[in-house]
């Protein structure tokens, strides 16, 4: 409850108030609830203009905001990275409209934006419990949080009801000509096999990690791989998980074919992004379609494939998105440390700023930075980042001779299995 001499003054304000708005008296209580409410909600906030700014807009108007107002603002706000302000406005609309699905699972994005799992968790759950069989994206947002059976529960119930959106979508098409169907239609249908396939996606990588123990696990994974495929073959995911997979079974040639597959479908597009060559007017690292995540985790399964220039070619663009990711500076120098002592100066180069960024984080005790030393002490550089060798080399022409030697020692295997037989 609000200390005395505040609700005096909102009182004696409320006669300036009733000057400006509707005479009617349920109007101007309603309307007075609300603004106590959004101004209590940002009192001490940095944010508090903003919002205080919203409501003065409301109140002249002599209207309550509707819920449909606060979203747009929740919406705003994300857009900007103001995911505390969107709190304020999201946790409004709920109080406003405690059954409004939208203003619920909205505002389980911005608690799972905030770093408030257990919380979207329980907002998640009231949506689903007030429509259970309407609405998939609910399921998909739950299913992130939650992990095991719980997860793949969630993930399952969406993909049911997508495949019931699909089907009204391609039924709403059969009865349309061709002429008359809109554009959204097939958009929103396409959109929703790339969300289908994600999903698939993530059921399989739930079966290799948390249900990995699963007696059907590994079937249950080719399943959900292919039907991913099935459902966007133009969706990288489908390719590298199934890459992933072969690389379990230790099928290695296959999982360089199916990660081949996945980067041709996106890394040209990255190199675009480096050149800067389709948009001169935008920032060329906010175009590439693959979600960072995806794309870290691309550039760690061709280094366990010896894709070394693939990898380099991630990894350069996620440093040139974000220059602070040690562990994007880590995995750079690793893949030079990996190709032999020919590389170990571009090596040292990337150790020496992962320790740099360590140091800068106050990670001084770090996993990372006790294996990063080790590393550098091996390759003939202190944690300091003395050198004992100053020689370059410049990468084609090592990759070259690289080349050649794996020949030639192909070669004389070949010779000697000859020989054997």
């Amino acid at each position: 409850m609000a200390p005395t001499k505040k609700r005096d003054k909102h009182r004696s304000s409320n006669k300036n108030v009733q000057s400006r708005v509707r005479t009617d008296e349920a109007c101007v209580v309603a309307q007075k609830a609300v603004v106590d409410e959004v101004k209590a909600a940002v009192r001490g906030s940095p944010n508090a203009s903003a919002s205080e700014k919203y409501v003065r807009k409301s109140k002249s108007r002599g209207d309550p905001p509707s819920t449909a107002a606060l979203l747009k603002k929740v919406n705003e706000c994300l857009d900007a990275f103001q995911y505390e302000l969107a709190k304020k406005f999201s946790q409004r609309s709920v109080e406003s409209d405690p059954n409004n699905l939208e203003a619920l699972e909205m505002h389980a994005v911005v608690l799972t934006e905030c770093g408030d799992v257990d919380g979207a968790k329980v907002f998640y759950e009231k949506t689903i419990a007030l429509k259970p069989d309407e609405g998939y994206s609910k399921y998909l947002g739950h299913a992130q949080l939650v992990d095991g059976i719980e997860s793949l529960n969630s993930y399952s119930k969406a993909i049911l009801l997508m495949e019931k959106a699909l089907a009204d979508i391609d039924d709403s098409s059969e009865n349309s000509d061709e002429d008359d169907r809109e554009e959204g239609e097939n958009l929103s249908g396409t959109q929703l096999k790339t969300q289908l396939s994600s999903a698939h996606c993530s059921i399989a990588e739930l079966f290799m990690t948390d249900l990995c123990d699963e007696p059907e696990a590994e079937g249950e994974c080719k399943k959900h791989i292919n039907q991913a495929i099935e459902r966007d073959p133009k969706n990288p995911e489908g390719y590298q998980l199934m890459a992933s997979f072969c690389l379990v079974k230790a099928d290695v040639d296959l999982a360089r074919d199916f990660m081949t597959k996945s980067l041709n479908l996106w890394l040209d597009e990255q190199k675009v992004t480096v050149s800067g060559a389709a948009c001169a007017k935008s920032d060329p690292v906010l175009m590439c379609s693959l979600p960072r995540s995806t794309r870290f985790s691309s550039a760690k399964l061709c280094i366990e494939l010896d894709m070394w220039k693939e990898a380099i070619q991630i990894l350069d663009v996620l440093i040139e998105e974000g220059d602070e990711d040690a562990d994007a500076w880590y995995l750079l120098g690793y893949v030079y440390y990996l190709r032999g002592e020919k590389f170990f100066k571009k090596a040292r180069t990337y150790f020496q700023k992962v320790i740099e960024l360590c140091k800068k984080n106050g990670e001084s005790d770090s996993d990372l930075l006790e294996n990063v030393t080790q590393l550098c002490e091996e390759i003939g550089v202190t944690a300091a980042g003395e050198s004992d060798d100053e020689d370059d080399e410049d990468w084609e022409s090592a990759d070259e001779e690289s080349s050649d030697s794996d020949l030639d020692e192909a070669l004389r295997e070949m010779d000697l299995e000859n020989c054997e037989s």
